[in-house]
């Protein structure tokens, strides 16, 4: 099966490390008064809207950015669609999904970047930024619990005033449940230092419409970009049936 750019790229996002919920700490207490409450009624808000459009770029160190630009839901398991051309790409239940390509039926991509039946690869800070933008609402509150947060003031935002908060905090180590991750992944444990600085930008409506982040790990770097619009629009995003699904990996022989 031959990959198009759009799905190679798209791995190298979302799949190369096994997506994860970036810098998040767990379920911090509801915070109050100042920037930190602030950021709490726009988890609110987001998680009224529940969904919307999102364009999201990413770039980890000196490599060209990625760019994926299609639907997310994030109420409860977050699931994300985007489409170019022929092609749909489809994050749901944990799983990635893929259609098109000359082919009719849905390609199940779990393995794309290592074999079933060997170890899953590395986390990278890429990925951990993909698993945050997709969760708005959760990384919002866990900037208002476990974060550094500061009012940067008023800006405009393509004609749209908007209020500027940033928040800096350590990147946590993966462990826990994994709710708010799209697809599951290997644990990670950040090295001691490491720094999450994310900047949000959010409306009257107390609605986010931008996110970036700048993630360090001992020598990695990464940095993300997220844009939030039509909210409230993403369609449906089913698991494909059984009977629509084929497993690239089904035939393959394990390693020698």
């Amino acid at each position: 099966m031959q990959m198009s750019r759009f799905v190679l790229s798209t791995a190298a996002v979302v799949l190369a490390a096994g997506a994860l919920s970036a810098c998040s700490g767990g379920s911090p207490a509801p915070a109050v008064g100042g920037p930190p409450g602030e950021l709490v009624k726009a988890a609110d808000a987001m998680d009224r809207i529940g969904n919307g459009r999102l364009r999201f770029t990413a770039a980890e160190g000196d490599k060209a950015p990625t760019t994926l630009n299609g639907y997310v839901r994030w109420q409860g398991r977050p699931s994300f669609e985007s489409t170019e051309g022929d092609s749909t790409m489809r994050l749901v239940q944990g799983a990635m999904y893929v259609r098109g390509l000359g082919l009719d039926r849905w390609q199940r991509l779990d393995h794309l970047t290592s074999r079933p039946d060997e170890p899953p690869v590395p986390i990278d800070l890429a990925t951990m930024s993909m698993e945050l933008a997709s969760s708005p609402a959760a990384e919002l509150r866990r900037a208002a619990g476990h974060g550094t947060v500061t009012a940067e003031g008023r800006e405009d935002l393509g004609g749209v005033p908007v209020t500027h908060y940033r928040s800096v905090s350590p990147v946590p180590a993966r462990s826990g449940k994994a709710e708010q991750r799209l697809v599951a992944g290997p644990d990670y444990t950040p090295p001691a230092g490491s720094t999450c600085t994310a900047d949000y930008w959010v409306n009257d409506r107390y609605e986010l419409v931008k996110l970036t982040l700048a993630l360090s790990a001992g020598q990695e770097r990464a940095r993300a970009t997220a844009e939030y619009s039509e909210p409230g629009t993403a369609p449906d995003m089913p698991v494909p049936a059984p009977s629509e699904v084929d497993d690239p990996w089904a035939t393959v022989s394990p390693s020698p």
